[in-house]
């Protein structure tokens, strides 16, 4: 499965984790008053096409991990848009955007260059800075 695919995933099964007093799940939106379950999965949804715009930025350019995340900042802006479109303006995964942003961009540099095993990943992206 894409990496891409399994970020999603990962979104939609913490969003419909149940229960999570104070936090949205499945039943109940807890303090939030501006979202619900569906807002959740309409963000998750919408952010797929951006998680694999990272990776590809990863995978496809040979720069620097600085210049890498300089790079993977207007993917950001625009995976933000897409979210914000896709739920009215509520912000329900910017976090997850960037943290993602940088996860994907750096496991497309590993696998570019031919590093699949985790134990090798630290090391690599080390030398990247």
């Amino acid at each position: 499965m894409k990496l891409s695919k399994l970020a999603v995933q990962s979104l939609l099964y913490e969003a419909v984790l149940t229960p999570k007093p104070g936090l949205v799940d499945a039943y109940d939106p807890g303090s939030h008053s501006d979202m619900d379950i569906f807002t959740f999965i309409d963000s998750s949804l919408a952010l797929e096409d951006s998680f694999e715009a990272y990776y590809n930025m990863g995978r496809l350019h040979n720069m620097s991990a600085p210049e890498l995340f300089q790079a993977i900042r207007y993917t950001g802006m625009d995976a933000e848009a897409a979210m914000f479109e896709a739920t009215h303006k509520i912000n329900t995964h910017k976090g997850a955007n960037f943290s993602f942003g940088i996860v994907l961009a750096a496991m497309g540099a590993c696998h570019r260059d031919g590093i699949y095993d985790l134990k090798d990943i630290r090391t690599y992206l080390m030398a990247m800075t």
